[in-house]
């Protein structure tokens, strides 16, 4: 609540009835004010919460003072607090039931007409984010914004608490770092004293970390800002915080044990949630199952091959994929043609029509639907579940467990593709069928990816992961085999569909580092030019150690129930990267640019 100052003896939001009678002060922000009948009334606010102030001629002397009170406006009142008139309490607010009556004021500062409505009530006239970015000092006064930004200072104390019971030490590592691969571009730092050479700012803390495990001082976290220079994204800032864990001497099974305890500490503490578990999910079985390796596990909904089933049929965008060596994938909408809002059906042409029209956005070749109905499949048009023929149809009731007003919903193409997008038909389905609720938890640990992959099918294997995660079995000659079929020991938390955190065991010989960086192409030169510091230090002793990362931003946006993780962010980017507060990036004087030994090219010479 804070220490009483000579400003005030309380927060604008700690008064209850049984401080009924005592003499207080309050500072803060005048945020609604009303006139009635020459009585002033004021909800006083500051980042507890708001009381009540009370401006009655009968008991305050200067109301020409006090009628030059404007929204916003900074003061200080003096007054006793008492029970507010029957009838007349707010019992949405935890200082409802009282007021305090105004004996003595001070405006310490005033205030211009803020831009837009502070106040919750007018929540539905606020602008768009854009504009609440560049006054986002006000919007940071809602109540909103201040029960989003308090949730996440309570989430990293509680985090840093459990982790420092643990055995931890808080420790720092540096921001100014030298450039290496590590996925997303780097931004860089120039140096003025070293003309030609610059800085990185850190995408991550992860050689730093690694060496503090050969440091070591085995069991380290941090609360560390990160920057990556990545392609705009709807839901990404080019800096952003995570909970940085590392350990010595540890196996995948145990960083993951630590994890949840973490995970079910924060749940208890913040929500009030108690039964969270843990499912565990190798990279394939979600693949397989809910075609994406972040699956939300809240539904069913799980994808079924049935390409033996309907190899055979009539139906000819079935027989053609087939032919091709695609598959066909499935999944039971169960009670899907059932659901009705307002009298309408929630499926029906029209609406997957649309859902078909997502598909084909993503790149998808289309998507059948089927629905149960009389212990046969029936369509809309009929001539496609009929060309499936009936011990066609009584086959796939079979195999995906329908019954009456099930929906079926077919994906046909080659296996990954048709995968990856009836993991988004899943989602969307979930959605329209009302199944995604944000009162219910999944938490589901995805492990054992696969090291190296393709990131488009026909192009080279590139890895999936940085190149210091240990390989599954972690031997040279395990990395003699097909790259296809290496494993990495690595393990990522999702929630909710949402990734969160990603880790992995570390390789701690040099002779394993090489090796892999050797599969990943890079020369010996290279090595050393890029990861030589590491090597070196992998050469005096590494323990064997691992760890983890969280998005913090991430994790409050789920637990808050927020739309982005701009929402809780205290000053974040646009879409754009741009920051409206102060304006940033701007063009900087010529005379800097000099110092540092740069040419700033305008827009016109760069094309």
């Amino acid at each position: 609540m804070g220490l009483p100052t000579s400003y005030r003896t309380h927060n604008c939001g700690c008064l209850r009835l049984s401080d009924v009678g005592k003499k207080v002060k309050l500072a803060g922000w005048a945020r609604l004010i009303r006139d009635h009948g020459g009585v002033k009334f004021i909800d006083l606010c500051d980042r507890e919460g708001c009381t009540q102030v009370v401006f009655d001629p009968a008991f305050f002397k200067n109301m020409e003072t006090a009628e030059k009170i404007g929204r916003e406006y900074v003061i200080q009142v003096e007054g006793k607090v008492r029970k507010r008139p029957a009838g007349t309490e707010d019992k949405g607010n935890p200082t409802g039931d009282i007021e305090v009556v105004v004996e003595k004021l001070k405006i310490l500062n005033t205030s211009k007409t803020p831009p837009f409505e502070l106040i919750e009530e007018k929540k539905r006239f606020l602008p768009n984010e854009e504009i609440r970015l560049k006054w986002r000092y006000l919007d940071l006064r809602r109540r909103e914004m201040i029960k989003r930004i308090k949730i996440r200072h309570e989430v990293v104390k509680t985090i840093r608490d459990f982790l420092l019971s643990k055995g931890f030490w808080e420790l720092e590592t540096p921001c100014l770092v030298r450039s290496t691969p590590e996925g997303a571009r780097d931004f860089l730092v120039p140096s003025r004293l070293h003309p030609g050479k610059f800085y990185a700012l850190p995408q991550s803390p992860q050689l730093y970390k690694q060496l503090i495990m050969i440091s070591s001082l085995d069991r380290y976290f941090q609360v560390a800002r990160c920057f990556r220079d990545e392609d705009i994204r709807e839901d990404r800032q080019p800096e952003f915080t995570q909970i940085d864990i590392e350990m010595s001497f540890v196996t995948a099974k145990e960083v993951m044990e630590l994890v949840e305890g973490l995970i079910k500490k924060v749940w208890s503490d913040i929500l009030g949630v108690k039964d969270v578990k843990f499912r565990r999910l190798t990279y394939d079985e979600s693949m397989k199952l809910y075609g994406t390796d972040k699956p939300d596990l809240r539904y069913g909904l799980e994808i079924v091959d049935v390409s033996e089933i309907v190899k055979s049929c009539g139906y000819k965008i079935f027989n053609s994929v087939i032919k091709k060596g695609g598959k066909v994938k499935c999944i039971n909408a169960s009670g899907a043609y059932k659901i009705c809002k307002k009298g309408k059906r929630v499926f029906n042409p029209k609406s997957v029509a649309k859902l078909i029209a997502y598909v084909n956005s993503i790149g998808g070749k289309g998507l059948t639907w089927i629905i149960v109905e009389d212990k046969r499949l029936s369509s809309i048009p009929p001539t496609i579940a009929e060309s499936l023929g009936k011990d066609v149809q009584r086959n796939l009731i079979k195999r995906m467990e329908a019954k009456e007003g099930d929906i079926l919903f077919f994906v046909a193409d080659e296996e990954k593709k048709a995968l990856a997008v009836c993991g988004e038909v899943r989602k969307k389905v979930a959605e329209m069928m009302g199944l995604v609720k944000d009162n219910k938890w999944s938490f589901v640990w995805v492990v054992d990816p696969p090291y190296f992959e393709h990131v488009e099918e026909g192009f080279e294997l590139k890895p999936s992961h940085h190149p210091f995660t240990m390989p599954k079995k972690g031997s040279v000659e395990y990395l003699k085999q097909d790259l296809e079929k290496i494993k990495a020991d690595a393990y990522d938390l999702v929630i909710n569909g949402v990734e969160v955190g990603g880790g992995s065991i570390r390789m701690h010989s040099a002779d394993m580092q090489r090796e892999i960086l050797k599969l990943m192409g890079y020369s010996k030169k290279e090595m050393e030019e890029k990861f030589g510091f590491l090597i070196k230090a992998l050469e005096y002793g590494a323990p064997p150690h691992g760890g983890i990362a969280f998005g913090l931003d991430r994790l409050v946006a789920i637990i808050t129930n927020s739309k982005s993780i701009r929402d809780v962010i205290i000053f974040p980017k646009t879409k754009n990267f741009v920051s409206l507060v102060d304006d940033a990036p701007k063009k900087v004087d010529e005379k800097q640019l000099k110092e540092l030994n740069i040419i700033a090219l305008s827009a016109d010479e760069e094309e």
